[in-house]
């Protein structure tokens, strides 16, 4: 009896069915679009909802290309957040809030304002946000050898962008014009990626989204054995010079030439090309000849004709005529003061240690007997900037200028630099006047 009476129901559920298959089908439709848009929804509030300190929490991540269309499509809506406030008061009526004065100007008054134990922490690449004066964090971390690098960022689920020929393909195309539009659509996915990045973290730039990249590298090519050859554009000067330099124009030029666009890097200044075992430690004995007619004229190219923003100096050491203890390269006072700031005449050019370079100038080269004395001797050669994890100069500079290894003007004039660049990338200034600020996620890996 009670199979039979199984079997019946089974059969009026089966005609149930059959009889209301439209209507069941329609019903399912609709509830999958309802769990659909709440979970949107919840993305949406997710995104919308970071604190003034950022989140580390990432939005959902997304299975289907036609989800991560409309994800990219929500990015591309997302209003712009500044990284400076110069809105708000009372830094809205100071000199480096008015878009009227010079770079220069401006710079010099924000730096004026800013206690010499706020100085130091900015020399750090991992700057921390002043906020009374409306400056949020930046990280000067960034990469762009051949698109924008995803290494080391903390990236929003569904972006995605470009991913070009390394450099020595790029080298081998003899293609100034090319490799020129390569950087100008790196300029732009690089901006959109940090316009997004600043509304997810509330104007605080993160790692590998900020508005410097280092690129290009213009070290020659000349030993297969280096393991970094694909880094660079190849192994003859002039070839060097001429695709480094459209490179570094494509990143910074654009259609308003009061702001840079990004800021390139050049690397690694100067005698640098492997091996690549020995670099951290290792100094190359050069002849002012060589130095001058082979290693110095890509990065000369780059600071005359590219205007670039920025300098890499690298690991190693230089040893010559005029620098016989072959102090490394970060180290160098022959190299950064007397051939770059002024035989080259850029004495505002920014200048970053490679990452963990002002650590190796005591713990690898023994260039020094401390890291109080390599954080002294590096800010004196005018590195500005120590990139890394380490922290050398917060930590080391304050008791360096109790001793009198540094000045406070130093420190002063490093700092400035960094802000320069910044205020040269319209960090400082309203969306109105910077179209870069304008690029959003509808820039990120597109036809063009």
């Amino acid at each position: 009896t009670r199979d039979r009476s199984d079997r019946r129901m089974s059969f009026q559920v089966l005609r149930y069915v059959r009889r209301n298959r439209r209507r069941m089908t329609l019903g399912a439709g609709m509830l999958a679009l309802v769990f659909f848009l709440l979970y949107y929804h919840s993305h949406v509030a997710l995104v919308l909802s970071r604190d003034a300190s950022g989140s580390d929490q990432q939005p959902p991540s997304w299975d289907s290309a036609h989800q991560r269309l409309l994800q990219l499509s929500f990015y591309s809506k997302l209003e712009y957040v500044p990284s400076v406030d110069c809105q708000s008061a009372p830094q809205s009526s100071y000199k480096f809030c008015d878009p009227r004065l010079s770079p220069e100007v401006r710079a010099t008054d924000l730096v004026s304002r800013i206690a010499i134990d706020d100085l130091i922490k900015q020399t750090s690449s991992i700057a921390p946000g002043i906020s009374s004066l409306g400056i949020k964090d930046y990280n000067w971390r960034s990469n762009c050898l051949h698109g924008w690098s995803k290494s080391g960022g903390n990236w929003l689920k569904g972006l995605t962008w470009t991913v070009f020929a390394a450099p020595i393909g790029l080298g081998a195309t003899f293609d100034p014009a090319l490799v020129q539009r390569v950087g100008e659509a790196t300029a732009d996915e690089g901006r959109a990626l940090h316009n997004v990045m600043l509304v997810y973290y509330n104007g605080s730039s993160t790692e590998a989204a900020g508005l410097n990249c280092f690129s290009p590298n213009v070290n020659l090519l000349r030993d297969p054995r280096w393991g970094r050859g694909q880094e660079t554009f190849g192994e003859d000067p002039l070839l060097l010079s001429l695709i480094g330099t459209a490179y570094t124009k494509g990143l910074q030029v654009g259609e308003d030439p009061k702001y840079l666009k990004v800021a390139a890097c050049a690397k690694h200044f100067a005698v640098h090309s492997g091996p690549e075992e020995l670099r951290m430690h290792f100094s190359a004995t050069v002849t002012l000849h060589d130095l001058y007619d082979t290693y110095l004229p890509a990065f000369k190219s780059q600071v005359l004709a590219g205007k670039v923003a920025q300098i890499m100096p690298a690991y190693s050491g230089t040893r010559c005529k005029y620098q016989q203890d072959g102090a490394p390269d970060a180290a160098n006072p022959f190299l950064l003061r007397t051939v770059l700031r002024e035989q080259f005449g850029t004495p505002n050019v920014s200048i970053i240690s490679d990452n963990g370079g002002v650590v190796g100038v005591y713990l690898f080269h023994k260039y020094t007997s401390s890291l109080e004395k390599a954080a002294a001797v590096c800010v004196n050669a005018t590195t500005d900037l120590d990139l890394g994890h380490d922290d050398v100069y917060p930590k080391e500079l304050p008791m360096a200028l109790t001793d009198k290894l540094v000045s406070v003007e130093s420190i002063q004039d490093a700092v400035w630099r960094s802000f320069y660049l910044r205020i040269r990338l319209g960090d400082f200034d309203p969306m109105s006047m910077v179209p870069y600020q304008a690029i959003n996620a509808s820039h990120l890996n597109t036809p063009e």
